[in-house]
């Protein structure tokens, strides 16, 4: 949690050995790269929202996954607040959700299976050693799922379900996480990317289908 409060952090290492060789993926399917906040205490159609408020953009997501909007609407702002700072307010806040939403493709999500853990609880983090590749390296999760697995007479297992996966080096640097963000005004930079294939992105070409004899 960028600014706040840390969840518990579990080390599985040790005596937490998993039991099982876990899972690991990346996808793009939560990917977002335009952002905007807007008051919800205000009538605001979200096309308005797009199309006059200021907004965050990661450029090079855009290019490369075509235009993932998220706006958020916030209770944070009331309709008597003060609004000579709602720019500086809203700015803020933008950030704030960019940045947790910002390159989510790069995030490893992962099944884990280990001895019995019911300390362990959705909400919190978790210390592992990453099994693929190198393994020097160690990765935070964040836990979403538990899971847990007993019978008379075989073994007792937790399994988790985690996410937000990245090398714990990583979690230290927050410049990691609003890198490729811009702010940009819609009433000014009218100039929006077209997104764009790049060739390592690019199927190969397509043997023509052979006629059978």
């Amino acid at each position: 949690v960028l600014g706040g409060l840390k969840p518990p952090l579990h080390d599985l290492e040790g005596g937490f050995e998993p039991t099982e060789d876990h899972t690991a993926d990346w996808s793009d399917a939560d990917v977002k790269n335009a952002f905007y906040v807007h008051p919800r205490a205000l009538p605001l159609d979200e096309t308005v929202v797009i199309t006059y408020a200021p907004a965050i953009l990661n450029l090079d997501s855009w290019r490369r996954y075509g235009y993932r909007p998220l706006t958020w609407a916030t209770w944070l702002w009331g309709s008597n607040a003060n609004k000579e700072v709602a720019p500086e307010f809203f700015s803020r806040l933008n950030w704030r959700v960019a940045a947790q939403h910002n390159r989510m493709d790069e995030y490893a999500g992962a099944e884990l299976t280990l001895r019995l853990s019911p300390h362990i609880r959705p909400g919190e983090r978790v210390r592992v050693e990453n099994r693929l590749g190198d393994r020097t390296s160690v990765f935070l999760y964040y836990v979403e799922e538990v899971r847990h697995t007993w019978t008379p007479t075989g073994p007792w297992t937790t399994t988790l379900r985690v996410s937000r996966g990245l090398p714990e080096a990583v979690y230290q640097d927050a410049g990691y996480f609003v890198q490729g963000l811009q702010e940009y005004s819609p009433l000014k930079d009218v100039v929006f990317p077209v997104p764009i294939i790049r060739k390592e992105d690019a199927p190969g070409p397509t043997a023509p289908l052979k006629k059978h004899p």
